[in-house]
């Protein structure tokens, strides 16, 4: 197992001012953190969820757009390979970010409504050589096997695709589950103006990858929430989505 990514969010009613305000806190941000602003460069009309400037560190970002603060990490090689250890790691950094630039924004830029935090997961099969040999949809056979009713080989069927989401709702938070599988490429430099066939380049790595999201969007009608403890609420719920996944899908012998 190796955690790839925990994206958390805090979602706000809209507002185009919201950047403004942040810009010089960002800016502090930067300096103290050695990180690097950026400002994308958006249309008119743009989401109000996409952001519309972010601090870049080395394996993390935060950003701000019109309705949404949010922190991505990729958690560091020695703790990627434990939930409890990445989720620490993470929201250690998360909180610390998120509650200095809440706490110098004026409290009329933005209204909260909801937390998120998305967590993608590998389950590594085939790697280096294997993985270059191994044909599509390998990793992921025995487990689609597991999941479907359906015999493949009796029907002389050849497994194409397999795309498993399936969401539900448990005290009052959102928990989804993304199951598929996720082939990672080596990077060829092809010719210049040309262009690169993405199905020819070698397999690095082949196998399973889960995304676990769990949000608190039910309760955004709920009055005189703050963001900060309903963030640390749906990580707890996230922890439990994360303890239970493989019970609820019937996997808990092929991932590990």
């Amino acid at each position: 197992m190796r955690i790839e990514q925990i994206h958390t969010t805090l979602v706000v009613s809209a507002n185009a001012s919201l950047p403004l305000y942040a810009g010089p806190i960002m800016d502090q941000i930067r300096n103290r953190r050695r990180g690097r602003l950026v400002r994308p460069n958006l249309p008119d009309g743009a989401p109000a969820e996409l952001p519309r400037l972010a601090v870049m560190f080395d394996d993390a970002v935060l950003q701000v757009g019109n309705s949404r603060i949010e922190f991505l990490a990729r958690p560091p090689r020695h703790v990627a390979g434990s939930y409890a250890s990445s989720i620490g790691f993470t929201m250690e950094s998360a909180m610390q970010h998120y509650t200095e630039l809440l706490g110098d924004l004026p409290e009329e830029s933005l209204r909260f409504e909801w937390s998120g935090v998305i967590m993608t997961v590998n389950f590594p099969r085939f790697e280096g050589e294997t993985a270059a040999r191994a044909q599509p949809m390998s990793a992921i056979r025995d487990t689609a096997d597991r999941l479907l009713h359906v015999d493949l080989a009796e029907d002389a069927l050849e497994l194409a695709g397999f795309d498993l989401k399936v969401g539900f709702h448990r005290d009052r938070h959102f928990v989804n589950y993304h199951f598929s599988e996720y082939a990672i490429k080596e990077a060829v430099m092809g010719p210049r103006g040309g262009t690169i066939d993405v199905d020819r380049l070698p397999t690095q790595e082949l196998g399973i990858g889960l995304a676990i999201d769990v949000n608190s969007r039910p309760l955004a009608e709920d009055a005189l929430r703050e963001p900060i403890p309903d963030l640390q609420r749906t990580v707890e719920h996230h922890k439990r989505a994360f303890d239970g996944y493989a019970q609820f899908l019937g996997l808990e012998g092929p991932l590990r």
